[in-house]
């Protein structure tokens, strides 16, 4: 076995003894009022603002858990240093995970990189939540009710025993929204809770998904069907700000007695992701984490030159208004580093001597 796939085996008998501890990210739940996933402080992302996908989700969520970690933030050595922060004193125990990337002859490679937690990073600054329908619709009951009408989903209403899924005849079985409103304590929004349940299994219809379908519980099937959606239903409540309720049926036995091979996991991981686009969750982007030196540099470019008695008649000065000019045009990416600023100086400098003496000739 490979070095990577020991891990990966590692990592996957960690996630059955939480299962057996009922500790695993699945056996948390949490409501539309917190923040998603609040014992790990969130889904987890990259440097980037894009969230890890498939196994490496699982396992940073994992290790999160044993480690105690609280920052979604994961960060490379590389990306630590390029963005000027680094590593607190005595958080030297890396993470590892699998980082697959396209050569220029098309072969998919794999390769092994070591990250850091966000709590591990010394003074990195907090994330705030975003959601899937943030700058999509006005609001999350708005977008869920345009999500739900483009899936052509066929729902039909039984007052006394829904929610449910009928599969034989591929219909979603509700309660009258009305009903939700006036009698449940969650009012619409146990409604939406209650639908995007029923609508991960009607995202498994075989006309739809070529995965595992639900066996018999307490069948090896059916809990192979229940890891799936649980981490459908657990990304469907990241994504979207819900609630997200632990499924209690005992279907992780299976798990904790047979602990099978990490790739068991993987396929989980996939069958997830296939629900979500399925129902057209769409994917979130997180803002990216803000590059300390550029913070730096710019917050002295801007500071102003004149002392508190001078402010009122102060004039602007012609050579840092060009500056700061230059310098906001920069993407943050590309943090302007004291050479370039103090070229652009300089350059900002000769310019405008230049044009005073022509000013002057002209005067003359």
């Amino acid at each position: 076995m490979s070095a990577a796939n020991e891990l990966k085996q590692d990592i996957a008998e960690r996630f059955y003894d939480q299962l057996r501890e009922r500790r695993s990210i699945l056996d948390y739940g949490f409501n539309e009022n917190e923040k998603p996933l609040p014992v790990i402080g969130g889904w987890p992302i990259g440097a980037s603002g894009y969230p890890f996908k498939d196994f490496n989700a699982l396992q940073l969520m994992t290790v999160a858990l044993d480690r105690g970690f609280t920052s979604p933030i994961y960060m490379k050595s590389e990306q630590i240093k390029k963005n000027g922060y680094y590593i607190a004193k005595g958080e030297s125990k890396a993470t590892k995970i699998e980082s697959t990337y396209k050569q220029e002859d098309g072969e998919i490679k794999s390769v092994m990189s070591v990250c850091f937690n966000g709590d591990q990073i010394k003074n990195l600054p907090l994330t705030q939540p975003t959601f899937a329908w943030h700058e999509k619709a006005e609001s999350r009951d708005t977008f869920l009710d345009e999500l739900i009408a483009k899936t052509g989903a066929k729902i039909s209403f039984d007052p006394m025993n829904a929610p449910y899924y009928e599969r034989s005849t591929d219909t979603l079985y509700m309660r009258p929204q009305s009903e939700y409103t006036s009698k449940h304590p969650g009012g619409k929004s146990a409604y939406y809770h209650d639908l995007m349940f029923v609508l991960t299994d009607w995202a498994t219809h075989p006309s739809r998904y070529q995965g595992v379908q639900p066996g018999e519980q307490g069948s090896e099937q059916d809990s192979q069907y229940r890891l799936g959606r649980q981490l459908a239903l657990l990304q469907i409540a990241s994504r979207l700000g819900m609630t997200y309720e632990p499924d209690d049926s005992g279907w992780t036995q299976n798990y904790i007695d047979s602990r099978p091979n990490w790739q068991e996991l993987l396929r989980a991981s996939k069958a997830a992701e296939a629900i979500l686009k399925t129902i057209g969750v769409p994917e979130i982007q997180h803002e990216p984490v803000r590059s300390k030196v550029w913070k730096q540099e710019t917050s002295q470019a801007f500071q102003p030159t004149v002392k508190p008695a001078e402010q009122e008649q102060a004039q602007p000065d012609p050579v840092q208004s060009f500056v700061d000019d230059k310098i906001q045009v920069i993407h943050v990416a590309d943090k302007p580093s004291k050479e370039v600023g103090k070229a652009v100086k300089n350059a900002a400098a000769k310019k405008l001597n230049g044009a005073a003496k022509k000013e002057q000739t002209l005067t003359m």
